[in-house]
């Protein structure tokens, strides 16, 4: 969350209206790429990579289902929680699913190869984006008031600055 910019929506009528419009356009963009890479992800396989990766046909079935996972995460998450100024709360999640994920993505790489690997990412994707969506049920549909916005610091000169302009 470090790399994303600050915002906050004080308007939180306008913030629920953002989010039934994100909603729906990024649940249907998804859905539909999900709904295509399963019905061509044995066409495309062998059309572009041909016979020897046909065993990874089932792996690009099995990834697919991290559009819709994703999307859940990133409207609950990032444009619910964030644009409500939650970002402690995004942050944590964050947190909790990348430590969760540690304690079991080696084991699942080791015991089941590249299914393991697939696997787990699925698994911290699902904790994460349930994890988000609960987090928003809970704060903004409950009608949890958000925390007031961060302060931003005020800029000062630097000393080399007021150096530089003694002199001329």
């Amino acid at each position: 969350t470090c790399a994303l910019p600050i915002y906050h929506i004080a308007d939180q009528s306008a913030a629920r209206a953002l989010m039934r419009r994100a909603m729906v356009v990024v649940f249907a963009l998804s859905g539909a790429m999900f709904v295509a890479i399963e019905l061509f992800a044995s066409v495309g396989v062998r059309m572009w990579l041909g016979e020897p990766f046909h065993d990874t046909i089932l792996l690009l079935r099995m990834e697919a289902v991290l559009l819709p996972l994703t999307s859940v995460a990133f409207i609950f998450g990032n444009l619910g929680l964030m644009a409500s100024g939650r970002h402690r709360a995004v942050r944590n999640i964050y947190a909790a699913v990348t430590v969760m994920h540690l304690l079991y993505a080696v084991p699942f790489v080791m015991y089941m190869g590249a299914r393991g690997t697939v696997i787990s990412v699925l698994i911290t994707e699902a904790a994460g984006a349930i994890a988000f969506y609960f987090c928003y049920r809970r704060e903004i549909a409950a009608g949890v008031p958000a925390p007031a916005p961060a302060r931003a610091p005020v800029a000062e000169e630097s000393p080399t600055t007021k150096i530089g302009r003694a002199h001329v």
